[in-house]
């Protein structure tokens, strides 16, 4: 990722490492990250957040901290990571959590035995929406009206593998990869979201 003006890239092995003009720094257990195995990495907020399998942390001067937690952050493990075009961050969790941090506090969206698979490997912003995706389904729920909808059982036949695997998206459309599946372009309804 680009962060002020830098390339950050993460690694299978060995943290994070920064990218200046000559050389590289890098960042591991003993600069604060949780974990050496780098999952995903984001920018929110003018802060570079990392997420390890060990965990989620956000650098803090000339290292990394933990996440901060103020609000009501996800339960469980972070396992996916994303920002979106309306600036703020989101984490889905092992627990089926999606938490979404504005830049001062959290807020946590539930969806224990409400879903298909327990474990969110992507998510990702709509307008007026909140995308993720697990190992059995593709969501979409609205938080306005708690509305959640399961788009691999809507459009099954749009969904071969059921299995997420990353989400992006802007205003107007989200694309889902999926397993063994495709890459898959869904088109908002800008004027239907943001009425919802």
């Amino acid at each position: 990722v680009r962060f002020r003006g830098e390339t950050w890239v993460g690694l299978a092995r060995g943290g994070a490492v920064k990218l200046p003009a000559r050389g590289f720094e890098a960042y591991g257990a003993k600069e604060g990250l949780p974990g050496e195995e780098v999952v995903e990495m984001a920018v929110q907020g003018g802060r570079l957040w990392v997420l390890t399998s060990a965990g989620l942390a956000v650098l803090a001067g000339r290292g990394f901290a933990p996440a901060p937690v103020a609000g009501e952050p996800p339960r469980g493990t972070v396992t996916a990571l994303a920002t979106g075009f309306d600036g703020k961050l989101y984490a889905g969790t092992d627990q089926t959590d999606v938490g979404v941090f504005d830049g001062t506090a959290w807020k946590r969206h539930a969806f224990a035995n409400r879903i298909v698979g327990r474990v969110i490997r992507c998510v990702a912003p709509g307008v007026g929406h909140i995308w993720f995706g697990t190992f059995g389904s593709l969501n979409d729920y609205t938080p306005e009206t708690g509305r959640l909808d399961d788009e691999t059982a809507e459009k099954a036949i749009l969904f071969p593998s059921r299995i997420m695997v990353a989400l992006a998206g802007n205003e107007q459309i989200m694309l889902t990869a999926t397993s063994g599946g495709g890459l898959y372009r869904l088109q908002h309804s800008v004027a239907a979201a943001a009425s919802t």
